[in-house]
């Protein structure tokens, strides 16, 4: 409730005060207000004043002032009651003002506290996703590390098996060797039996005494005859070294990798070895089927070195077949 306004008391005091008067009966009139009865007094009064035109108070002008009095307290009282009216609708309007003001504070408050809940949501739901970012990104990594540890095992195993494939196919490559020598030795001891009587001798009898000519002559006659089996006591071998391994590798895995050769891949040639070691003639037997691997592995048997063949504690020149592959030892 709002407290009356000055004006408002001042206009109840007024309106009580003229309330008062209105009501008060008139004073009664002292000694000194007697009149004289007498006519002529009293009319020689009203003719002086006549010329100024003033009404002299009488009985009744005393009640018709007091009506006007009433009249005049009659319209201050409805001003006052308007004031009033007034007062209690500014008053109302004021109530109103600060229903809506509190609803309008309470609505702000709402929305803030609804503002701030969101936010804190929105807060808590990115720390949430956030979270669950951080979660995820390690399950990556450790999915990431999980499948580099299966990868690099799975090589382990591939390698292990490559290994073994390589084991088993130079394992095989070797009995095929071994079989093709003893098929090759044993077509070239058949060859031997059906060679000229000539060849035979000078292959088997000392014809010369001179051991250089007799090694010359040897030579020519194998060369001349060609790739044969030729009897002797100890066959041919080939010198192994590191540096020999190291000369295969060099000239044989550029050209399996040029070519997309296997590892496996093998030629196999007949040397004609002289009585020091040399290779002096070569006629490949069994190509690879690659030139550019062929040609590879001529180069190198060119360049190898022999111990050779023995017959009668004596090296004598001989061919042999030879296999060159990356696996050979």
């Amino acid at each position: 409730m709002t407290s009356a306004s000055p004006i408002g008391l001042v206009g109840l005091v007024l309106v009580t005060g003229l309330t008062a008067c209105r009501l008060a009966p008139p004073p009664d009139p002292g000694p000194s207000d007697a009149r004289t009865d007498r006519p002529g007094e009293e009319e020689s009064r009203q003719a002086d004043d006549a010329g100024t035109a003033s009404v002299v108070p009488t009985a009744e002008n005393d009640f018709e002032i007091s009506d006007r009095a009433a009249a005049i307290v009659d319209s201050i009282e409805a001003a006052v009651r308007d004031s009033f009216a007034q007062l209690r609708a500014e008053e109302a309007a004021a109530l109103v003002r600060a229903d809506s003001l509190r609803v309008a504070a309470r609505a702000d408050s709402i929305a803030a506290a609804q503002a701030l809940q969101d936010s804190l949501i929105a807060v808590a739901r990115q720390d949430s996703i956030a979270a669950a970012e951080v979660a995820a990104a390690a399950a990556l990594a450790a999915a990431r590390r999980d499948s580099i540890a299966e990868a690099a095992r799975q090589d382990s195993i591939a390698t292990a098996r490559q290994d073994s494939v390589t084991a088993v196919a130079r394992r095989d490559s070797l009995a095929a060797v071994a079989r093709a020598d003893s098929i090759a030795a044993a077509e070239i001891a058949a060859a031997a039996a059906a060679s000229t009587a000539a060849v035979t001798a000078a292959a088997t009898t000392e014809i010369r005494e001179d051991p250089e000519a007799r090694a010359t002559e040897d030579l020519e006659t194998l060369r001349a005859l060609g790739p044969s089996y030729i009897p002797y006591d100890q066959g041919p071998e080939t010198i192994w070294s590191t540096e020999t391994q190291a000369t295969l590798s060099k000239m044989l895995l550029p050209v399996l990798r040029a070519q997309s050769l296997p590892a496996t891949t093998r030629s196999i040639f007949w040397v004609l070895i002289s009585r020091e070691g040399v290779p002096v003639e070569t006629e490949i037997q069994t190509p690879s089927g690659n030139g550019a691997f062929d040609a590879a592995a001529r180069e190198f048997l060119e360049g190898l070195t022999f111990l050779p063949a023995m017959r009668s504690d004596r090296p004598v020149a001989s061919w042999v077949l030879r296999e060159i592959s990356i696996l050979m030892q």
